[in-house]
């Protein structure tokens, strides 16, 4: 009887331990170096619950019945695990680096923008629409060197249309915004279009101006595999160094089988940052400095989607009366998602699609085990400075 009763305690031990919500933080690091790892992204198995480790190398997530957990990251072999090894609250885990010199260079028959062109293809037409993203939404922006403004949020947006003209609604369900007294210039600069965000990448538009043999005069195409997996090859896209002018160092990984990206990632190149030149901005006058986006996308049960985006900018601007230094970070994280029966008011849909635009609305501590990216130590110390300043 006694052997009975241990059995039965030990059941109604399991069952309420996850009857309730067991809050998990995880910190990345490298196997080798012990360097934390950011931007590995978080799926939880038979959820839709996502999220990225922050530049500290953590992430946190709220389970309430056992999950399988799989995290990964271009340059590291990914980790498959269950929730119940990892222990309420803190966890480290280390992640084994892909060993760089076993990377092949893979010979194409097609020229490779033909390559790229079929593969934007192909994954423009396989995004699931209609589609409903939960998603968190947070931005940093920055002026002579000081923040300026910091906003988040979690913001539904519900994807329509086809692949060459993506539509969509954002709700804003909870946000806040903190900021001191904008300037001329940094008003401009208050935030983000997220339409915009999700439209460019839902469309591929920045891939689509490669797809083409005129971009051979331009740029050096390559591509090479993926040491953790047979299945992932990576286009390397490089400026030429005779090309004179603005050009991105790219990257594209995508899926050899489905034939769908699975993360585009370009930014300025350095060795053409020279060539940057002076653009007209409303009233004023500006001049890029540093420009970077990646967008990583999600494939699992038939269904292909955003992941999530990071978008990061620096200009400096004028005009006759005044010089600006402004710089400006976007992290768009996507939560769950549901591809049917959805419905939605659009008398809610925000005012404006910049959501620092839109007024507080604040119910809950959503970004503490709610928002997929949690805010560094130093993040809070910014977010709390301009909060007791606004």
């Amino acid at each position: 009887m006694k052997k009975y009763l241990l059995m039965l305690m030990a059941f109604v031990c399991t069952v309420t331990s996850f009857g309730q919500e067991k809050n998990i933080t995880v910190i990345l690091k490298n196997e080798t170096t012990k360097e934390v790892i950011p931007g590995a992204s978080v799926s939880v198995v038979n959820s839709n619950q996502g999220a990225v480790s922050n530049d500290e190398g953590i992430f946190r997530l709220s389970i309430n019945q056992p999950s399988q957990i799989i995290i990964t990251h271009l340059t590291y072999k990914a980790i498959s695990l269950s929730s119940n090894d990892l222990k309420q609250g803190d966890n480290i885990l280390l992640m084994q680096e892909n060993e760089t010199n076993l990377e092949e260079i893979i010979i194409s028959k097609t020229p490779i923008y033909q390559v790229l062109a079929a593969l934007v293809e192909n994954s423009a037409k396989r995004l699931s629409m209609p589609i409903h993203l939960n998603t968190y939404c947070r931005e940093f922006v920055k002026n002579q060197g000081k923040y300026s403004r910091f906003t988040d949020g979690l913001v539904d947006l519900h994807i329509k249309g086809k692949a060459k003209k993506v539509n969509i609604d954002a709700i804003a369900i909870q946000n806040r915004s903190y900021g001191l007294n904008e300037d001329e210039a940094s008003e401009q600069l208050i935030g983000f279009n997220l339409d915009k965000i999700v439209e460019k990448t839902y469309e591929f538009s920045d891939l689509k101006k490669l797809c083409n043999k005129k971009s051979e005069k331009d740029y050096d195409f390559e591509i090479k595999s993926n040491p953790s997996d047979d299945n992932i090859y990576i286009i390397h896209i490089t400026p030429k160094k005779e090309a004179e002018k603005l050009l991105y160092n790219f990257k594209v990984a995508y899926n050899r089988s489905q034939k769908l990206i699975l993360s585009v990632d370009y930014k300025i190149a350095d060795s053409h940052l020279q060539y940057s030149k002076e653009m007209n901005f409303l009233i004023m006058r500006f001049m890029l400095k540093r420009h970077k986006f990646k967008a990583n996308f999600k494939f699992e049960k038939d269904r292909y989607f955003l992941a999530n985006t990071f978008a990061d900018v620096h200009f400096k601007a004028w005009n006759k009366k005044k010089n600006f230094d402004l710089e400006a970070s976007n992290a768009l994280v996507v939560k769950g998602h549901k591809d049917e029966n959805f419905s939605y008011d659009e008398n809610e849909v925000m005012d404006s699609p910049v959501l620092a635009r839109n007024e507080n609305n604040i119910k809950t501590k959503y970004w503490e085990f709610d928002s997929g990216l949690t805010p560094t130590s130093e993040e809070e110390k910014i977010i709390e400075k301009l909060a007791s300043k606004s």
